[in-house]
């Protein structure tokens, strides 16, 4: 994540995120609702950019890696919110380090990746599906 203060005394963030995404043999794929035939992983990228005010901490250097959370049984329940024993809120770098910033105006978007398969997912829409044999 970087952070940058501009002239109206407003900041502009821009945040990347890249890691691995894992799916279960009876979840949904994610565009078109097919029932995957199995486990498996892939990589995924993405992020977004934007404005917001308020203020920021000055810190320098790797935030480290993130468990986002969800267990199998967890993935299982489909939303969050449906029972999850693990964590249904994750982890903000944006309010760790500017603590009470308020009126963010961003876009976003990931790309999701197995085999030959890409899913993604912005703010605008959604294309592609992954569908695990």
């Amino acid at each position: 994540m970087q952070v940058w203060k501009v002239p109206d005394g407003s900041y502009y963030v821009v945040a990347r995120y890249d890691g691995r995404w894992n799916t279960f043999a009876g979840t949904l794929s994610p565009e078109n609702g097919t029932v995957e035939g199995s486990d498996a992983s892939g990589t995924m990228h993405g992020g977004y950019a934007g404005t917001f005010t308020g203020s920021c901490n000055s810190a320098f250097g790797n935030l480290g890696s993130y468990d986002f959370g969800g267990t199998k049984s967890d993935v299982m329940l489909g939303t969050y919110g449906a029972g999850q024993t693990g964590p249904t809120s994750v982890f903000s770098a944006l309010s760790y380090y500017c603590p009470g910033y308020s009126n963010l105006n961003y876009s976003w978007g990931w790309t999701y990746q197995y085999k030959n398969q890409t899913w993604n997912n912005f703010d605008y829409g959604t294309t592609g599906d992954i569908v695990v044999p």
